[in-house]
């Protein structure tokens, strides 16, 4: 048996060199996991590898992951997102800045609809940034900013599917977390509001006062557009909240109330429901394999004694209940530099929740905390999964550009991440008077 401190550290310093040499996530996860566990166990500790597989496989929370992937591709392909669009501009269309503060809404909406960020950056750069652009010609990097940011939301708005995975690895209740992502996000979509209006006002000669277009009776046909999301948005988390259904069993409903509103509307077609079906495989295929991964190196890192090593360093230094959760939330935005935000949940998340229990600190609150820094990491320089997936849709703009215009509300996130970890009942009484 090979073992000794230095071996956590190179299980990471490993899986770095993996990740920079362009290897996938599940792979350098999965290759570190196993020579590892055969260098300090021999041959028969690739057992902890298998049983990485079969608990991945067993665990029920996940079954949510295909369903609610499955709702956020079908949202994005039958056209209900140009439909929210359109309802929402009828509403709040002559508030100056009205369009980008539209963007934002439709992120908020999108993510209550299917937790998924890649359909909300995808839909809301497709949809709603080419008229941004054509309306605000002079403000082009606020409406770059506020695509990326609001396409973002989905991280946090539950039902979260980081939320889903942090819950299946460390066993903090998912419908807390929900809670705790409901009051977070919505604390963040008020604040940039605020920052939008504020924006528009300062910056009049570049945010004209635009005035919705059409009849009264069109603005009342778009406005049945509404109806269907707050259906699917109460039916997924209303079940959830009053104890009816947990979060595996909302994301059936909530794909089945998808599924029916676009059939019944002539939504759905072959080719719509074969091309949901292979992204809804494809996706959840990568998620699962990322899972199995990060277990299986979860297990070989505890044995490895990584666990303890870490533990120990953090809990004796001075006001380790300060100091030690700041140092993982600095933890978690620096790897969201070179990861996206599943691999740092699976890969972090136990590690965190073992230091935060040992310091017996409110695991449910450090998760939210934890949650809410993932979605920050989404946006950070040089690997913000945010930014890339824009960059995917409007590839004109440069990358720097980019990252410079979500400036601003990356402040507004990092401010509210250490307001969280500061006040810690900001979160926790809104999680108790919703779950209770």
């Amino acid at each position: 048996m090979i073992i000794n401190e230095i071996t956590p550290l190179l299980m990471f310093v490993l899986l770095f060199v993996l990740l920079i040499a362009g290897v996938p996530v599940a792979f350098s996860l999965m290759f570190t996991a196993v020579l590892f566990a055969v260098l300090i166990r021999g041959w028969s500790a690739l057992d902890l590898v298998f049983q990485a597989f079969w608990a991945t496989m067993n665990n029920f929370t996940l079954v949510a992951v295909p369903l609610f992937v499955f709702m956020s591709v079908l949202l994005e392909k039958s056209g209900v997102v140009e439909d929210m669009y359109k309802a929402l501009k009828s509403i709040i269309g002559g508030i100056r800045g009205s369009l980008l503060i539209i963007a934002l809404l439709m992120g908020y909406v999108i993510g209550a609809m299917s937790g998924i960020a890649a359909a909300g950056v995808v839909s809301i750069a497709l949809v709603v940034y080419p008229i941004l652009k054509k309306t605000y010609p002079r403000a082009e990097d606020m409406s770059i900013a506020i695509t990326v940011f609001a396409g973002t939301l989905p991280q946090l708005i539950p039902p979260s599917l980081n939320m889903i995975v942090y819950s299946s690895m460390t066993g903090v209740s998912a419908v807390k977390l929900f809670a705790a992502g409901l009051t977070m996000g919505t604390m963040l979509t008020v604040i940039a509001t605020i920052y939008i209006i504020t924006y528009s006002i300062v910056n009049k000669d570049r945010i004209p006062k635009y005035s919705p277009e059409g009849h009264r009776e069109n603005r009342v046909a778009y406005l049945k557009g509404l109806f269907p999301p707050i259906a699917i948005i109460a039916s997924v988390l209303g079940s959830i909240f009053i104890g009816m259904a947990t979060p595996t069993e909302a994301a059936g409903v909530g794909a089945l109330a998808i599924l029916l509103y676009t059939f019944l509307t002539g939504r759905l077609d072959k080719k719509v429901l074969r091309e949901s079906f292979l992204s809804t495989i494809k996706l959840s295929a990568m998620v699962g394999w990322i899972i199995s991964g990060a277990v299986a190196f979860s297990s070989v890192f505890s044995i490895s004694g990584g666990y303890s090593v870490i533990s120990r360093i953090l809990l004796q230094v001075p006001r380790a209940d300060v100091f030690a959760p700041l140092v993982l939330i600095i933890l978690v935005i620096f790897l969201g530099m070179f990861l996206e935000t599943t691999s740092i949940a699976t890969i972090l998340g136990p590690l965190s929740d073992y230091i935060i229990r040992s310091l017996g600190l409110d695991p449910l609150w450090w998760g939210s905390v934890f949650c809410f820094a993932l979605m920050t990491a989404f946006l950070t320089p040089p690997v913000g999964m945010g930014v890339y997936l824009f960059k995917g849709v409007v590839p004109d703009i440069p990358m720097s550009r980019i990252f410079k215009a979500v400036i601003p509300f990356l402040i507004i996130e990092l401010a509210l991440t250490f307001i969280f970890l500061l006040y810690p009942s900001i979160i926790l009484i809104p999680v108790r008077i919703l779950t209770r």
